[in-house]
């Protein structure tokens, strides 16, 4: 009985076990960090990824205005408008 019925049911809960644990470490050894400006700005969109605005998905979308304005002169206010406001969402959420 032991061999028949305990045997492998303690065998596939072990391995489910080292399974898990060996999952969990790897997926927080390559884990992808994301910008927190990236995320506020996907998340004011309305996630449909329809492609209106030139790009694959909102998350695309949100990529690009933010390493757009990165790429202006902080200094200069007028390039900081300019760039957060090209390729505007054509989608109200």
């Amino acid at each position: 009985m032991f061999e028949t019925y305990i045997l492998p049911v303690l065998m596939f809960a072990v391995m489910g076990l080292v399974a898990g644990i060996l999952l969990t470490v790897v997926s927080k050894l390559f884990e992808v960090k994301t910008e927190p400006r990236t995320e506020e700005v996907n998340e004011a969109l309305p996630q449909i990824n329809c492609g209106a605005c030139g790009d694959s998905g909102c998350g695309d979308y949100a990529k690009g205005r933010v390493s757009l304005v990165d790429t202006a002169d902080a200094g200069d206010e007028e390039d900081m408008e300019n760039a957060a406001g090209q390729g505007l969402c054509l989608i109200n959420s």
